[in-house]
């Protein structure tokens, strides 16, 4: 699958992608790309003018690996714990100026769950965040039948 994100994008930002070789997993296509549609938006409107977006996929022994991290305005501490919560949204007064009823990350969150995947999340306030997708490989050597490259 590949998303050209940057096309998207409103914003003066700095996209990047890397893809490792050989990395698939068993996926329904549409639902994965929702997940990730969805982290991407979310790395664009929690990131300023001039700001940085990274997506990187890469092959980890028995689990494929998606990464996207952003030099956006990072989460607190506090409000961790309750992301992917439905409608949560860390910081009203500070994301006022992006739409969204706080369901994204919860949906990405049960994505991934239904793919017997997990996420992680990691942030800092003013420095940005980083959110790792790791779902298990497709043991088949090749794509084919009911089997999307990520």
């Amino acid at each position: 699958m590949s998303v050209p994100f940057f096309l998207f994008c409103p914003k003066e930002i700095s996209p990047s992608v890397k893809a490792g070789k050989g990395v698939h997993v068993k996926a329904d296509r549409e639902w994965l790309e929702i997940a990730i549609l969805n982290l991407l938006d979310n790395a664009i409107q929690y990131t300023p003018e001039e700001g940085k977006i990274e997506a990187a996929v890469e092959s980890r022994e028995s689990w494929q690996k998606l990464e996207i991290r952003d030099t956006g305005i990072g989460i607190a501490p506090e409000a961790l714990p309750h992301i992917f919560e439905r409608f949560y949204r860390a910081d009203p007064s500070r994301s006022s100026h992006c739409e969204g009823a706080g369901l994204g990350l919860s949906l990405v969150q049960w994505i991934v769950a239904q793919h017997q995947g997990r996420m992680e999340v990691k942030s800092e306030p003013g420095k940005g965040s980083c959110f790792t997708l790791w779902l298990p490989a497709d043991a088949a050597a090749h794509a084919g039948p009911g089997h999307d490259r990520l």
